[in-house]
């Protein structure tokens, strides 16, 4: 039984037990009538107890480790959204948000797995939260319009998306495989690379 069920029968046996005590002091038109109000009011302040308790764990809910992830990867793509950026960077920060995207329930057992290491799992949400809005996207977006348009900076920019593709690719890849043997190698390459 749901709890909106189990509030309106405990308003009706209140109703039912107010009109049966009022019906003998009364009269039965009358006590209708309370006993109608206060099933009524009593529904009424129940329910929004229960509405107020709903919003309230609602609001207390904890985001999880991949939702804070891409929660910031999604305002990194935002940002680059907003901004005038080569197409080309645009379409490769993009794709290697995609796949940080498609990673972080991967590294962070959602799928199921539970073979990861902690420390592959904190590389790659270091990634999302912090080396790809606040060490790559950001500086870059901060450059005048037409330094970010300049063909030296577009192509440093790509060779580090590059690089973040090629490494995001091999750990997709030995979560697929499941070859546990390369997650502790892979976490400590990527930790000195991208989020000291």
């Amino acid at each position: 039984m749901d709890s909106k069920t189990k509030q309106l029968i405990t308003s009706v046996i209140l109703a039912i037990i107010i009109l049966a005590i009022l019906s003998i002091f009364i009269g039965l038109a009358i006590s209708v009538l309370v006993a109608i109000l206060v099933g009524f009011a009593t529904f009424w302040l129940v329910s929004g107890k229960n509405d107020e308790k709903t919003k309230s764990e609602d609001e207390n809910v904890e985001l999880s480790v991949t939702d804070i992830g891409q929660q910031a990867l999604l305002m990194a793509n935002l940002d680059l959204r907003k901004s005038i950026i080569s197409p080309e960077l645009r379409t490769n920060y993009e794709s290697l948000i995609d796949l940080l995207i498609e990673l972080l329930p991967l590294v962070n057992g959602a799928s199921g797995e539970t073979e990861h290491t902690n420390e592959l799992s904190w590389v790659i949400n270091r990634m999302a939260t912090e080396y790809l809005p606040n060490k790559s996207i950001n500086p870059y977006l901060k450059l005048t319009d037409s330094e970010r348009l300049n063909d030296k900076v577009v192509s440093e920019v790509l060779e580090n998306i590059n690089s973040m593709k090629k490494e995001l690719d091999d750990v997709k890849e030995i979560i697929i495989k499941k070859n546990n043997s390369e997650f502790s190698r892979k976490a400590k390459f990527l930790k000195q690379r991208f989020t000291d």
